[in-house]
């Protein structure tokens, strides 16, 4: 999809036990067709998974796929393999209008949060389309190639605040990219999803549970919370 070598950032959800949605073969118009040509978003111009194409069928009619060539892919498999791709430099991650060729990339919290909860309300609404229910699901959040300028990526502390200056220096990456595994229960709220993906992440910069941004405990479990985000 124009992607290789270039930093990415790539969210994933397979069922642990193996499932089918035939709607995925199916031509025509269908509910599982508008979900993927219409994801769910928060907000308009936010930080989504949206790409403008209606999913095509491809792979023998086992996977729906929309790409736009070195900016975004959105597909889902016929055995409930969802992934989706974007760039992790300045045109989506590490969003920066004012981006200077050389400099390191710095994650934006805004856009790790935001389209990470989507993706998860995406693979919540997908996998119920399923003819049977798995009992669990896993998923993955993957970071490729983000040192590409040679320089450490940056993710900073705390939410991402228009014409505020940042009060904490933000902390630099081991190494150019790791994948973020979490198995979670089939029904576990996408929020709850999101906050655990994200965490992983904060955790590899070594930030502690309680700086994940947009997050807060409630029901006795940790999540994003979507009042902290479009405020």
């Amino acid at each position: 999809m124009g992607l290789e070598g270039r930093p990415s950032f790539a969210l994933g959800m397979a069922p642990v036990e193996a499932i089918d949605i035939p709607a995925v073969s199916r031509s025509g118009r269908s509910d599982l067709l508008r979900l993927l040509e219409t994801p769910p978003k928060l907000r308009d111009s936010g930080f989504d998974l949206y790409t403008g194409l209606l999913p095509e069928l491809a792979e023998g009619a086992r996977v729906r796929r929309a790409a736009v060539k070195g900016y975004k892919l959105l597909e889902l498999w016929r055995d409930g393999t969802l992934i989706f791709v974007a760039p992790a430099d300045e045109g989506f991650l590490s969003w920066d209008i004012y981006y200077e060729s050389g400099q390191p990339y710095s994650i934006r919290p805004l856009v790790l949060v935001e389209s990470t909860l989507l993706f998860c309300r995406l693979a919540d609404r997908v996998y119920k389309l399923a003819e049977r229910m798995p009992d669990h699901l896993q998923f993955a959040l993957e970071l490729r190639e983000i040192n590409a300028p040679g320089q450490p990526a940056r993710l900073k502390p705390g939410e991402d605040r228009l014409n505020v200056p940042d009060l904490e220096e933000p902390k630099v990456a081991p190494y150019g990219g790791n994948a973020f595994p979490v198995k979670l229960a089939a029904g576990t709220p996408p929020e709850v999803v999101a906050y655990q993906l994200v965490r992983e992440v904060y955790a590899w910069f070594n930030y502690a549970d309680n700086q994940v941004p947009y997050s807060e405990e409630r029901a006795g479990q940790f999540r994003i919370v979507l009042d902290h985000i479009t405020r």
